[in-house]
């Protein structure tokens, strides 16, 4: 049997925070894929290393959390729920995400994402595109989503971030430690779909899928897995597509003359450009990967955005490219039976969301000065700010 492997200077202690092209990543891609680096974590390097313990994903759990007092079983986000629970609870959030209950996303999107960049055009100067339309096309579709009013999204929404950067669950606690007022919303707002459902994804988690049915408390611990993962990630995308775009004026042109090329484009950028550069999961038992035996109990972080520049999957990982063969063998959400189940509602927004950009702005650029800053989250890539000079599309 493999024996752990015994590399506890692999890597320098920064390996996780370096760009998935620095010569180091590529480095362990193709010398140590499987590595224990010097900070104790271990990572996983190359395409085929990630795919592999991605299949596999009920060996690992435990991602958000520090050791300390065991988390309550009810307040166990979806990642961290071993079989059989776990398929149980994902078939009712699939149902709840069924791609028939959401055709209304691409016109909704279409219809938030032209008052915003009107507004935006009218502006003088470089405008923002995070702020000034990631961000809130996402607040406003996912209000819709959830079946409540925008501005309440934008608060949960806003403390969903300050949870992801400040990392509020450590040491193992359940939700109700973490923000007392924003939790107590989201419980009022369960309840009253208990007595007043309506078709949005609260309501329809509410409804019992194969005799298997969520609490309220449940349905409140993955709804916030949801505000946290989901809609970051998902604002994360849209930022980096906008990006792309005005980085890229031969891709932003070609796409917006074919509009065919949209699901391309948004594969593209979820490959080159992952929203969640890393995921990470806790051994639940010893683990082996790549011919390597990852002890029980370790921190493992999936290098999703290494994997998706491996060349032994992806020939030329450095280029943009819109032709690329099996475009949707990307990491960016996963592999096997644990892929994100909020990845096709992910890839409908985007693409709603590339259209109306197209449709609305005839030319965007980056601002001259502008400057790659990466969101503080620390397991993301994506850019606080996309600076851009913008030109209307005739009337």
């Amino acid at each position: 049997m493999p024996q752990p492997a015994e590399q506890p200077d692999a890597s320098p202690p920064d390996v996780l925070q370096l760009d998935p092209d620095h010569p180091e990543v590529a480095r362990h891609r193709r010398e140590c894929p499987v590595s224990r680096t010097a900070s104790g974590i271990w990572f996983l390097a190359d395409y085929a290393a990630v795919h592999e313990a991605t299949a596999h994903m009920d060996l690992f759990v435990d991602g958000f959390r520090e050791s300390g007092r065991p988390t309550p079983p009810e307040q166990r986000f979806i990642h961290e729920i071993r079989e059989p629970e776990h398929s149980a609870m994902r078939r009712v959030i699939h149902a709840a995400l069924a791609p028939s209950t959401l055709r209304w996303i691409p016109g909704h999107t279409h219809e938030a994402g032209t008052e915003l960049l009107d507004k935006a055009l009218a502006e003088d100067g470089p405008v923002d595109l995070v702020e000034a339309f990631a961000d809130p096309v996402l607040i406003r579709v996912t209000a819709r989503l959830f079946g409540v009013a925008d501005d309440r999204m934008e608060t949960w929404v806003r403390w969903a971030e300050g949870f992801a950067r400040k990392k509020m669950v450590d040491r193992g606690k359940g939700l109700s430690d973490a923000a007392t007022d924003v939790i107590g919303d989201i419980d009022a707002v369960i309840a009253g779909k208990r007595t007043d459902p309506g078709d949005d994804f609260i309501s329809r988690m509410q409804r019992p899928v194969e005799g298997y049915a969520l609490t309220d408390l449940q349905i409140r611990t993955q709804f916030v897995f949801f505000l946290v993962a989901a809609t970051g990630t998902t604002t994360q995308l849209v930022a980096n597509l906008v990006w792309q775009l005005c980085a890229r004026p031969d891709v932003q042109s070609r796409v917006r003359e074919d509009r065919t090329l949209v699901p391309a484009l948004v594969e593209e950028v979820l490959r080159a450009e992952s929203p969640d550069a890393v995921i990470l999961r806790r051994t639940a038992e010893p683990v082996e990967v790549g011919g390597v035996t990852i002890p029980a109990g370790e921190r493992v972080a999936f290098g999703l955005a290494s994997a998706n520049r491996d060349p032994a999957q992806f020939p030329d990982p450095g280029e943009f490219r819109l032709d690329r063969q099996h475009a949707t063998r990307h990491m960016a959400f996963g592999f096997g039976p644990r892929i994100c189940s909020g990845a096709p509602t992910a890839r409908m927004i985007a693409a709603a969301a590339a259209n109306v950009f197209l449709d609305k702005v005839a030319d965007a650029r980056l601002a001259p000065d502008y400057r790659f800053v990466n969101v503080t989250v620390p397991w993301a890539h994506s850019p606080e700010t996309v600076d851009a000079v913008l030109t209307a599309a005739p009337a």
